[in-house]
């Protein structure tokens, strides 16, 4: 895992320095590279949102867009590398779990229900600033009774993507819930139920003020 951990660092890195890169090759700024953690990993990260302020359509697909280009590269050059290689070589499974890697941070980032590449691709490409808000927004003008100001062409793309979107966050954080509340009871029983009797006595009994 540690192997893996580390090439997925790396095709991230690579990723991101292909959004910095071709942003700059549009003439946009990248006022910051850094990196933070993701999944208690830590990854790099560029802010591109100079690419809003590119007037071609085109332009800013491409910046987001590159991300994913360039690591079906890699994953294509680890492919190679990986049949060309002998088995017993370090570099037969280097290969391959690089290969892993690329492949595992596409699927990853091409999902538009979650704020990667994915879903600002999507932004790009419909030309919905704000994507899942406005489509929240806009069943929620439904139920109110409110006027709706979104473009006839726009309704279509938002009225899609929230309910999607919410089925995902519900699967998400109920599956995370779902295992924390798992490992809670098969290994701290009795710390977790101390901490809800605590929670619930001052929630019932609150301090004066």
């Amino acid at each position: 895992m540690l192997p893996f951990g580390l090439l997925a660092m790396l095709v991230v890195t690579i990723h991101e320095l292909g959004h910095a890169l071709t942003l700059k090759h549009y003439g946009g700024i990248v006022p910051e590279i850094g990196l933070l953690f993701m999944f208690l990993m830590p990854a790099a990260y560029t802010n591109t949102s100079d690419a809003y302020c590119l007037v071609k359509r085109r332009q800013r697909v491409f910046v987001v867009a590159v991300g994913v280009l360039t690591q079906l590269v890699i994953g294509a050059i680890a492919l190679w590398l990986w049949h060309l290689s002998v088995e017993s070589s370090w570099l037969h499974p280097t290969s391959y779990l690089l290969l892993v890697a690329s492949l595992f941070t596409v699927a990853l980032n091409l999902n538009p229900l979650a704020k990667f590449d994915g879903y600002y691709l999507a932004v790009a490409l419909t030309g919905i600033n704000n994507l899942r808000s406005r489509s929240f927004e806009l069943y929620a003008n439904l139920l109110k009774g409110s006027p709706i100001e979104e473009r006839k062409s726009d309704r279509l793309v938002l009225a899609t993507y929230a309910p999607f979107s919410l089925l995902y966050i519900l699967c998400v954080f109920g599956s995370l819930f779902s295992f924390v509340t798992h490992w809670t009871l098969a290994n701290i029983p009795m710390t977790a139920f101390v901490l809800l009797l605590v929670w619930a006595i001052y929630y019932i009994f609150p301090r004066p003020r």
